[in-house]
């Protein structure tokens, strides 16, 4: 599960991996648009965990 913790603070008790990200803080500081966010996330979703970068 992805969770943005640009709004999200309590996160739900679920099995698996959660990872928390700030994506519209992310979409906002980078992009300039909040709006985007969704894009944010999904280009988020396609990196190798295992790999991390720096965006």
């Amino acid at each position: 599960m992805i969770v943005d913790t640009t709004y999200v603070h309590t996160l739900p008790n679920v099995e698996g991996v959660i990872y928390k990200l700030p994506i519209s803080m992310t979409a906002r500081d980078k992009i300039g648009k909040e709006m985007v966010a969704n894009v944010v996330a999904l280009v988020l979703q396609e990196l190798p965990v295992s790999s991390p970068r720096k965006l």
